[in-house]
């Protein structure tokens, strides 16, 4: 077998494993609940090895509440129906561990036994009991804010009280505030504690001096009290039997206190955990209650200050209340928690909001960074939140609202943690289906005759079969000698398993193939099933054959690629294949490339290796080395491999530099001889104006136009030296853009007024179709320059009475301009040189209704401010007489 087969065959042994590990616990119990047999994975789950369990009654075993359960759900099983319980077992550390059952009443030898699949589920149970403990929370906490938000006066007191009682299941209770005299003052105390209270002095009024007992060392110490043991009371006062006390803290100080008692059963750390949790929920409600209470002479800025508790209130209700929704993501409730901000602040018409959370940015409509901004970061799990709150205005926060901000951030905190524990719920159920469904092996489950329950995508394709057509036929057809499955079989009985056995098939189309099959014997619901994973050669033929072609091709490659090729090993640059042209520069195998090739003790100071290693990412340079110019490329062939080559181009960059000093000295000719014009170009025009304005009266008709034709051959030239030199300095980068924001389109329309009496002279008619707003970074007077020359162009290439349409679009990143025209068009021909230097079509005398001047410079000055921004230009044009679009296009950049 060669390497590539005990590879591939390794792979699906490890494949294996991993399916045959997640396999549950299979029971089989005796219609009076005695095991009779018990899957060895049970020693995992409760601790003890399997013939522990047998022979034993089965119900010993089981958690007493849930025995009924069980019984009931047996007898179902006798009516043909398949059951699936939940239940508690014991285990050998006596803890209980939760279970699901699914079984069935099933005949052997002529005795009735049930058999069940067991699965331990105490995990997801613990998970299912923390979100309903959470879910629960929630609930009492938004009846508790709705009873603050609709009862006003001291019934709220009462109202709440009762919430708190029913929700931990106590009998009495009181509930009460610290007034402006430190006294405790319980509004809230029940009808039946007072009615029952026999005593002489009873108030619901406690001086400090008075706070005794557990209530009292509460208070005092301000810390959470409780006792499931008989109280010792005063003579006349209800008997207490046991009783949990929480102060209500607000910021360091004591401004309230729950008192609770008399619950069936004792108080437990989930009582504690959620009366602190209500008394913390609790604590902002009844402070403002109490600081609006105790400023009645400031009645405006106390009705403002509830106003704004109400807003945080509805707030945070409304954040629960989209974490109740259980389709709701993450995402969706981070969006909906930036709604329900802005109305929670003090002034909603100027606040914005930014949630930063697991690489993502949400932001409100609004949303504008000021130096008016308050933050919160909250840790959770392995990320951070942090929740921001900007004023587009200069104003000041509350420190109720840097206080809401937190309590936001503690709810996303909570909600998003609960939500991840649903999701990884929901991943853990479909993992192991995903594994089996799309494992690159081919697997099936078959009974001893051949019957198959199930197999995956592999085996269909493999086969050409599904399950139903396979089952038609019966599997073991598909072998081409029936003996190979019987010899097959008889491996499986003697060995236990059999491995590597290699068969002749055919698949639906008739085709025979070998194949090679591991098959395992598993037990499933009494069954003995057949587990079988097999490999179609041909794969591994086609796969020899593919390689083989590969490295043919890789060699060939190599020894005719007109440079150096070396294949290196990462960090050490040993060199372990090569081709000729590397051999002869001095290149060995076994060696480094820097000290055979390179000719150096240490590697190139110019390589890019240690960039591949890092990033994993092609890497390229030109660089002189060994007095030659090379073009060299660094490429990962796999993680103890990479290629390394290059190329000769010293002849090719002499090249280039002999033309970068052409083109130098053709600038350079262009704007001294442009500049030496221009001197006698300014006497001609100066003295033509002269003559016009001093000699207007005598010169004749004929002789005055003459000196307008040499004015405007002047203004034709000085047109043309200006594009000249304009254009040696775009050359030589001499232009250096001065970029703004900028309303494109307010541009276009510009350019198209500046030349509305160039129009109206040709009877052209202009349309405009454009966005109407194209706010992007841009030199305004260069991009007005590309406007004006396109659509004059367009203007002068149209004959009269023609069209000219002017239309924008915005794609990925771009704004797009269209310049379209129903003049003289383009050929093919005339189209590849147009955006050159002096690339003009000549129009002149060839018939046509344009008009033909023009330094054939404006096209290519274009596209060379274009391409300072970014952008580009192009043109479509059908051809003689079908006019011509041009177009280009910007980058939309913003700041």
């Amino acid at each position: 077998m060669s390497l590539n087969e005990i590879d591939l065959v390794g792979n699906e042994n490890r494949y294996y494993n991993l399916v045959a590990n997640i396999f549950d616990v299979v029971v089989e119990v005796d219609l009076k609940g005695k095991f009779l047999y018990v899957s060895s994975q049970c020693e995992q789950i409760f601790g003890h090895k399997p013939e522990y369990y047998v022979g034993k009654d089965g119900f010993k075993f089981i958690h007493p509440e849930d025995i009924h359960n069980i019984t009931e759900g047996m007898k179902q099983t006798f009516n043909g129906e398949t059951v699936k319980l939940e239940f508690r077992i014991k285990k050998k550390d006596g803890f209980y561990a939760y279970v699901s059952a699914r079984g069935n009443v099933i005949e052997i030898d002529g005795q009735k036994r049930f058999l069940a699949v067991i699965r331990d589920v105490t995990e997801r149970k613990a998970m299912e009991e923390k979100l309903n403990v959470s879910k629960y929370e929630l609930l009492v906490l938004n009846k508790i804010n709705t009873s603050f938000l609709t009862i006003s006066d001291d019934e709220v007191y009462r109202e709440i009280l009762s919430i708190i009682l029913d929700a931990l299941r106590s009998k009495y209770g009181v509930f009460g505030y610290i007034d402006e005299r430190g006294d405790f003052v319980c509004p809230s105390m029940t009808k039946d504690i007072w009615e029952e209270c026999q005593m002489s002095n009873k108030t619901n009024t406690f001086p400090r001096s008075s706070w005794r007992g557990l209530w009292g060392r509460a208070m005092l110490e301000r810390d959470t009290k409780y006792s499931n043991e008989n109280f010792k009371v005063p003579e006349g006062h209800i008997q207490i039997n046991n009783a949990l006390d929480v102060p209500i803290i607000y910021k360091g100080d004591l401004i309230g206190n729950i008192l609770i008692g008399n619950k069936e059963g004792d108080y437990d750390n989930n009582d504690i955990r959620l009366l602190k949790s209500i008394a913390a929920n609790i604590s902002p409600i009844l402070y403002n209650r109490l600081q609006t209470e105790r400023k009645e002479q400031k009645l405006n800025e106390s009705e403002l200050n509830l106003r704004e508790r109400v807003k945080e209130l509805n707030c945070l209700y409304g954040i629960s209340e989209f974490a109740g929704i259980q389709e709701t993501s993450i995402d969706d409730i981070i969006i909906d928690t930036l709604n329900l901000i802005p109305p929670a602040w003090q002034f909603p018409s100027v606040t914005c909001a930014r949630i930063t959370y697991d690489g993502k940015k949400s932001k409100t409509l609004n949303f504008k960074e000021t130096n008016w901004k308050i933050d919160s970061k909250i840790q959770l799990l392995d990320k951070i939140l942090i929740i921001e709150v900007y004023y587009l205005e200069d104003k000041p926060f509350l420190k109720e609202e840097y206080d809401l901000l937190r309590d936001i951030g503690n709810r996303l905190k909570s909600i998003i943690e609960s939500k991840k524990v649903e999701q990884k719920l929901i991943e853990s159920e479909e993992k192991y289906r995903l594994i089996f469904e799309n494992s690159p092996a081919s697997i099936s489950i078959a009974d001893l005759n051949g019957h198959v329950y199930t197999m995956n995508k592999k085996m269909s394709e493999i086969t050409g079969y599904t399950i139903e057509e396979l089952n038609k036929i019966s599997f073991r057809n598909i072998f081409i000698n029936p003996d190979d499955l019987n010899k097959a079989l008889e491996i499986l009985n003697t060995e236990g398993k059999v491995r590597n056995y290699l068969s002749k098939l055919k698949d639906k189309m008739g085709r025979e193939f070998d194949a090679l099959f591991n098959i395992d014997v598993i037990n499933f619901e009494g069954e003995k099933l057949l587990l079988t994973n097999m490999e179609d050669t041909r794969e591994l033929e086609d796969l020899k054959a593919s390689l083989y072609e590969k490295d043919l091709l890789a060699r060939i490659f190599m020894e005719n690629i007109s440079g150096f090729v070396v294949l290196l090993r990462p960090s050490t640059r040993k060199i372990i294949a090569l081709n000729k042209y590397a051999k002869d520069m001095g290149g060995i195998p076994g060696l480094t490339c820097f000290n055979t090739i390179g000719q150096s003790e240490t590697p190139c100071p110019w390589c890019l290796a240690p960039n591949l290693w890092k990033t994993g990412e092609a890497q390229h340079l030109v660089v002189d080395a060994l007095d030659v110019s090379w073009d060299t490329y660094w490429s990962p062939i796999s993680d103890d491999l990479y290629l390394h080559y290059g190329f000769d181009v010293t002849e090719q960059a002499k090249r280039e530099q002999n033309l970068k000093e052409l083109n130098r000295i053709k600038s350079q000719l262009m704007r001294r001889t442009s500049h030496e014009l221009k001197t006698p170009l300014v006497s001609i025009k100066g003295f033509t104006d002269l003559l016009l304005e001093l000699k207007r009266g005598e010169l004749e008709s004929e002789s005055s136009t003459i000196v307008r034709e040499i004015k405007e051959g002047c203004l034709r030239l000085e047109r043309l030296i200006n594009d000249i030199i304009f254009t040696s300095k775009l050359e030589d980068s001499q232009i250096k853009l001065s970029k703004s924001l900028e309303n494109l389109s307010e541009l276009i329309n510009s350019a198209v007024n500046s030349l509305k009496v160039f129009t109206q002279t040709r009877k052209q008619k202009i349309q405009i179709d454009i966005l109407e707003e194209m706010l992007t970074m841009l030199d305004k007077d260069r991009i007005l320059e590309v406007l004006t020359n396109l659509i004059s162009n367009a203007i002068k290439y149209t004959p009269k009475n023609g069209n000219i349409k002017l239309k924008s679009k915005k794609t990925e990143g771009y704004f797009v301009i269209m310049i379209e025209d129903s003049g003289i068009g383009f050929t093919a021909e005339e189209e590849k040189n147009i955006f050159t230097q002096f690339g003009k079509i000549e129009r002149y005398g060839q018939g046509f209704d344009v008009v033909s001047e023009g330094s054939g410079l404006g096209l290519y000055i274009a596209k060379k401010i274009l391409t300072q921004h970014n952008g580009s230009i192009w043109l479509e044009s059908e051809g003689r007489n079908k006019g011509t679009t041009f177009f280009f296009s910007l980058p939309i950049i913003k700041e």
